[in-house]
């Protein structure tokens, strides 16, 4: 999750619609919290709240004057692999509700093509898990981290008994990487998962390892260092890989 982007976007909404009281959050303090796991690191954004709330249009009414209202809700995911969540507020009749509800879904489904327009110019980005019986060399440390700041990868290795690289960037410098790694000697190397996803844009965008301390790639201590990269992958919606990284849950 992109914890960043979410409270500044909550923020820009609360901009937008100056007016007293025209974004509430569904929780009083939601943002606070947010804010706070935010400054906190890692560890706290595994328990930050799902930021929600709602979006009064005080200048809009539905027939009857009825007033109407938006609300909202960011998944964990959101907005690297998951869309936030809209629903209409109003108390008008159900024709008038559902037409509303159906004219929201459709300019949501137009912004999120318009965001894809142009992607495949930029490729997928791809995502790959790798286990290793250990990692310990200090020259194998050093081309893992050196060889992913060359082909502009995210992600963290964690070194020690075991060893693992959660690792993202362009699908194909993401393939070279794994290429690169994979000829090096290892006791024991196994890639245990992999994915790709359509980039939105330039950049970092489709991206989910996006602070700055992620990318290039991050290497993490072998005392706590999986329990870190849990954390890491949780914030961002990508729990499934440091499973997969593992064998959790088959």
């Amino acid at each position: 999750m992109d914890w960043v982007q979410q409270v500044e976007e909550f923020h820009a909404l609360q901009s937008v619609y100056g007016e007293a009281g025209a974004v509430e959050e569904d929780s009083e303090g939601l943002l606070a919290q947010a804010q706070q796991a935010l400054e906190s690191g890692p560890g706290a954004l595994v328990h930050a709240p799902q930021l929600s709330g709602r979006v009064r249009l005080h200048d809009a009414a539905v027939p009857g004057d009825e007033p109407l209202a938006l609300h909202f809700s960011l998944p964990r995911g959101y907005p690297c692999s998951a869309s936030p969540v809209l629903r209409v507020e109003c108390g008008a009749r159900r024709d008038a509700h559902d037409a509303l509800a159906t004219a929201v879904a459709e300019r949501a489904a137009a912004a999120g093509q318009a965001g894809h327009a142009g992607s495949s110019e930029h490729g997928p980005v791809g995502r790959r898990v790798i286990w290793f019986h250990h990692i310990r060399s200090p020259t194998k440390r050093k081309r893992i981290v050196e060889w992913a700041d060359e082909l502009d990868i995210g992600g963290f290795s964690v070194i020690g008994y075991p060893g693992v690289i959660i690792c993202e960037g362009g699908e194909e410098d993401v393939a070279e990487y794994v290429k690169r790694i994979r000829a090096l000697r290892w006791l024991a190397m196994a890639l245990r998962a992999q994915e790709a996803a359509q980039a939105d844009a330039p950049g970092s965008a489709g991206r989910c390892f996006t602070a700055p301390d992620a990318r290039p790639l991050r290497e993490l201590a072998a005392d706590g260092g999986l329990s870190v990269l849990g954390a890491e992958c949780r914030a961002v919606g990508l729990e499934h890989l440091f499973k997969a990284a593992l064998k959790i849950g088959g």
